[in-house]
């Protein structure tokens, strides 16, 4: 017998051989098993790195993230010409609390010449202080103060300030084409502002917006990257130990401003410490003296276009209840050059105060010389023709012994008119104020399209009115009602929001347009009645109105010859809707367009909501 058949360990190292070899061939046959068995391997060590990273993460201030940071991000500088938006020597990086603004295509927004930063007047006029007012065509600066207006010429050291002729040691106001650029020590004279000038780029940190930021320190040295992530650029760096001001969380970063005025984002584990800082500055605001009355006012618009009709002063007022104020439509603009139109009469106003009225005569930019958008511009542009005009007004005004005043421009089509109209305002209430006269301004309701710049005159006038009328005018393509509840309410609830309540008033219409539509070429027109003639007119066609609860208004409807007749009827009952806003936003009063066209039964409606 052959040993190798009678050795049992030979026996089992064959057998042992077969087998792997079966095994073998298993395992060639699947190799599906092999990849699965492969991915869970790695998935157990991912996981359990990730265990170990979290873990050393937590345990460390962020050490490992910061490695992971390293690796992935770039050094790279960023172009800070290009990110203040510098592109000449004398160009200068503006930033103004928390904001880079970067030159546009009109060119730069700031300056640096002789040490001395300017910026460009739009930036003053938006961010600044909207009380500078520029006017390229002339080539002058001026700015407003209670009791005078200061005027700086361009390109000049020298300017008219209250005191007489002044000078600086550097040019105020350098003119570009229509661009200005104003010197930044003579804009802090009248602003609550704080400025810091660096190098490297030529940059400028402005603070005007005073109040709680929140601050945090840094815990290391850090770079300061254009956006949020590690592959942007770098703006600078910040020190362990710096203090920086947060502006908003994005993701695991932090939007942040340096003291040197760059804004750009660190990690938010580079941060500890956030507090709340208050900051304030030292300065003392111009003080717009306003003349009040101690009643609530009650005031009618009296329509005058010749003696006769001033001579009906006393019978108007006697139809009335309560009446305290009477405005005539007594000034109106001869032309461009600010020629007033005046039918002012001593007798009036002494018949007024004979009869316990206040007499505010009104100064119009329409049924007059002037009458259009393009020429209230061409006056309002022009600073000797609104001197030459707020002079008669005043002079006028102060001859027949009349109290106030009632601004009542109608034809501020644009932004700039608004501009010129505003700066208007500011010149007319001074001469107001230094004469003892009650400044009024009537303005259509606030909307994005109307520029009479509300909230400045509510600083600067003694009464801001809201004509709460004319929602649908005699030019509208649709018909609709004259001063529906929502219409009136909406104007007043936005005017509260920019006027201080004992300075704010409305006026309710007097009258209704009655619209009347072909219904077959679909041709509408209109024309206004007055409190009597709309139930007149109703009572002839027969028929009656029905209340609408949503617009708080009479509706009547009605179709003669291929006529279709719409009215929406202002009466007692939508007046008395209009009347409750008065002590619902606790208004100064109300005013009526106009006397003589009210039913007298409105007279004791409007007196109870007039009393103290």
């Amino acid at each position: 017998m052959d040993r190798r058949e009678r050795d049992p360990s030979h026996l089992n190292h064959s057998r042992n051989q077969a087998r792997r070899r079966r095994r073998r061939r298993r395992n060639r046959g699947n190799p599906v098993i092999s990849i699965i068995i492969g991915l869970i391997i790695l998935i157990g060590a991912g996981l359990f790195l990730g265990f170990i990273i979290s873990n050393l993460t937590r345990e460390s201030g962020g050490i490992v993230d910061d490695i992971v940071m390293q690796v992935r991000s770039t050094n790279e500088p960023a172009d800070l010409r290009n990110y203040f938006g510098i592109r000449e020597e004398n160009e200068l990086g503006v930033i103004i609390d928390h904001v880079v603004f970067r030159e546009t295509e009109n060119g730069p927004r700031g300056r640096i010449i002789n040490g001395v930063p300017y910026l460009e007047y739009s930036l003053i006029r938006f961010h600044l202080n909207e009380r500078f007012y520029w006017n390229s065509i002339e080539g002058r600066l001026l700015y407003s103060l209670p009791t005078g207006t200061i005027a700086v010429p361009a390109n000049s050291q020298e300017y008219l300030g209250l005191a007489g002729s002044q000078r600086e040691d550097f040019i105020i106001v350098m003119q570009e084409g229509e661009r200005a650029f104003v010197a930044l020590p003579f804009v802090q004279r009248f602003t609550n502002i704080e400025f810091v000038t660096y190098e490297e780029p030529h940059r400028i940190v402005i603070t005007s917006e005073w109040g709680e930021q929140t601050r945090a320190e840094v815990r290391r040295n850090s770079p300061v990257r254009w956006l949020a992530g590690p592959q942007s650029s770098v703006l600078t760096e910040v020190r362990r130990g710096e203090m920086v001001t947060i502006i908003e969380p994005e993701g695991g970063w932090r939007k942040i401003v340096t003291n040197d005025g760059f804004i750009g984002y660190v990690p938010e584990n580079m941060l500890t410490g956030e507090t709340t800082e208050t900051f304030s500055r030292a300065f003392e605001e111009p003080v717009w003296t306003n003349i009040s009355r101690d009643f609530l006012i009650n005031m009618g618009w009296h329509q005058v276009f010749n003696q006769y009709a001033n001579a009906q002063v006393g019978e108007m007022i006697g139809r009335t209840m309560g009446l305290n104020v009477i405005s005539p439509t007594w000034f109106s603009v001869d032309n461009i050059n600010g020629d007033l139109h005046s039918l002012a009469s001593a007798e009036y106003v002494a018949t007024a105060h004979q009869l316990g009225v206040e007499v505010w005569p009104a100064i119009r930019d329409f049924d007059g010389g002037i009458s259009s958008f393009s020429e209230t511009l061409e006056l309002l542009s022009n600073s000797e023709a609104r001197e030459h005009l707020i002079d008669q007004i005043i002079s006028e005004t102060l001859r027949v012994g009349a109290t106030g005043i009632n601004l009542d421009f109608e034809l501020v089509g644009c932004w700039e008119t608004g501009e010129f109209y505003i700066q208007f305002v500011r010149e007319l209430s001074i001469q107001c104020r230094l004469h003892g006269l009650v400044l009024s301004v009537a303005n259509h309701v606030p909307r994005p399209y109307n520029h009479y710049r509300i909230p400045e005159q509510g600083r600067i006038v003694d009464y801001v009115i809201i004509m709460g009328y004319d929602e649908f005018t005699a030019g509208s393509p649709y018909a609709g009602p004259v001063a529906s509840y929502p219409f009136v309410r909406e104007a007043i609830q936005t005017a509260s929001e920019m006027v201080p309540s004992q300075r704010l008033m409305n006026a309710i219409p007097f009258y209704s347009r009655i619209w009347m539509e072909n219904t077959t070429t679909g041709e509408l027109s209109t024309i206004a009645l007055y409190m009597t003639g709309a139930r007149q007119t109703l009572e002839n066609a027969g028929v009656t109105a029905v209340w609408d609860p949503e617009l708080r208004l009479y509706y009547a409807e009605w179709t003669v010859d291929g006529i279709r007749h719409r009215l929406w009827m202002e009466e007692e009952r939508s007046l008395e809707e209009k009347l409750r806003l008065i002590p619902e936003f606790n208004l100064a009063g109300v005013a009526q367009w106009a006397l003589g066209q009210e039913d007298p039964a409105v007279w004791p409606l409007i007196l109870r909501y007039l009393e103290p």
